[in-house]
């Protein structure tokens, strides 16, 4: 969690993200913080913003990989499983993802196909 904290700080982009959710909750609270990058991430893709955007998403798919069960569960699902992976219209925001984030979503969508009642 202490490396993913100090990527957001590293980054003017989302230092303001990080302070501004610190001050309104007084500590970390993971889903939400997680929640609020994902409307960056979005806001971003859709402005084309690719150099912001590809520095975000490689400090949600590093905290993917390497993070704690907590941290690892907060992007799994405020993340990716929010970004509404099974919506069409948000596949070109899918596809620009790293490696990790990619993976989970497929691995999300599998799961949902074959948990699918008839």
């Amino acid at each position: 969690m202490i490396q993913f904290l100090d990527a957001l700080r590293a980054e003017d982009d989302t230092r303001h993200i990080l302070d501004e959710h610190v001050a309104d909750n007084d500590e970390v609270l993971e889903h939400l913080l997680v929640s609020d990058l994902l409307r960056r991430a979005e806001e971003l893709h859709a402005r084309g913003d690719d150099d912001q955007l590809s520095a975000l998403l490689a400090i949600l798919n590093s905290a993917l990989r390497d993070g704690d069960e907590y941290l690892n569960d907060a992007v799994a699902v405020s993340f990716v499983e929010d970004a509404r992976i099974w919506d069409p219209t948000v596949q070109s925001f899918v596809e620009s993802w790293p490696q990790d984030l990619r993976d989970e979503a497929e691995r999300q969508r599998r799961w949902t196909q074959e948990h699918q009642h008839p």
